[in-house]
């Protein structure tokens, strides 16, 4: 009952090539995320492996809330970066200043760390609703209401409050999608997929 999508986990055998598991052993919280934020992106502390926010908004309760006029926060050494789908050096965000920018922010030690990163293109626009298929040949998702929506390599994924990757998602799942551009041409910046246990 405690073991989730995105664990890290170490598995124990009895014998070395055995495939039944004796003993899993979950690796505390350091997936887990604190919180997840967006806010416009000032890129004064790059240099520092910091990132400042302003204007920051937190996301609670199925939607984005006042938090912070400033935020700055440490990133990891191998922060991810993301804009439109394609990855991005750490040295090229301050061509990015001022754009709207989304954290997934992880517990390190007691201090929070960014550890992935997207960089908003277009126009945002928040659904809710449950996934009913997915293409993964496509890389896209229909909801219930029957909007079809893309990811990418850069879509931020949470799932049980924990970072997963894209294989994680699965028809019947209620999701809260924050989605990049308009008309039919839009793809997902974060799918927030709300709690569900393995059982």
């Amino acid at each position: 009952s405690n073991l989730y999508e995105g664990d890290m986990v170490q598995l124990y055998f009895d014998e070395i090539d055995s495939a039944i598991i004796s003993r899993i052993k979950i690796q505390g919280d350091s997936i887990k995320i604190k919180g997840l934020y967006k806010g416009q992106l000032d890129v004064s502390g790059i240099a520092n492996n910091d990132l400042i926010l302003k204007d920051v908004k937190i996301f609670q309760n199925g939607s984005w809330r006042d938090y912070k006029n400033t935020l700055q926060i440490n990133h990891s050494p191998d922060l991810k970066v993301f804009y439109q789908g394609q990855p991005l050096s750490k040295n090229n965000m301050k061509l990015f200043r001022g754009k709207t920018v989304y954290l997934a922010v992880t517990d390190f030690f007691g201090r929070d760390r960014a550890e992935r990163a997207v960089i908003k293109n277009q126009y945002e626009t928040s659904i809710s609703g449950k996934i009913e298929e997915v293409n993964w040949y496509a890389e896209a998702f229909e909801l219930a209401n029957k909007r079809n929506i893309s990811f990418n390599d850069g879509t931020i994924f949470v799932k049980n409050n924990r970072l997963v990757d894209k294989y994680s998602i699965s028809p019947g799942s209620d999701a809260f999608v924050v989605v990049d551009g308009r008309g039919s041409r839009i793809a997902a910046d974060v799918v927030y997929i709300y709690d569900q246990g393995l059982n």
